[in-house]
């Protein structure tokens, strides 16, 4: 039976756990290559030993205009293109139930990103995924909220 993404390049930010994790892994069963970014090192070598030998790590933190430039080089000089770009990267903090998150000294609720990184990014690989479709100009989707 032939699989749904043999011979595809895919990129997961926040691949390390939970729903990216489970994503690679499928991906990989469907025949991909995929790229996977976490930022601690020690989780991202572990998920790139459970998803198996078609899966890269690349350490970055997607809040961050460097890593995500590095890590599109990388693809880019390992792969030539992305066929699949699942943005999947994210944080939170698991309060006791009646807590005020508001109140937390130690971490903001929420952590800014700036749209214009989102902007650089999808910039950054919109030459890649144009290579990947043969069709012009890709179409990306953001749900972050200006």
């Amino acid at each position: 039976m032939a699989r749904k993404l043999e011979r595809k390049i895919a990129v997961i930010t926040g691949g390390t756990s939970g729903i990216g994790l489970a994503t690679a892994k499928r991906f990989t069963a469907e025949g991909a290559r995929v790229f996977v970014t976490g930022r601690r090192q020690v989780e991202l070598d572990a998920a790139v030993a459970a998803i198996g030998p078609r899966a890269t790590g690349i350490q970055a933190d997607s809040a961050n205009l460097t890593d995500l430039n590095r890590l599109y080089a990388r693809v880019k000089a390992d792969a030539g293109r992305i066929d699949v770009l699942l943005v999947n990267a994210g944080g939170g903090t698991m309060l006791p139930l009646g807590d005020d998150p508001l109140r937390q000294p130690t971490r903001p609720l929420i952590t800014p990103i700036h749209p214009a990184s989102h902007r650089s990014s999808l910039r950054s690989t919109s030459q890649l995924l144009r290579a990947a479709s043969g069709i012009g100009q890709p179409r990306a989707t953001s749900l972050a909220m200006p």
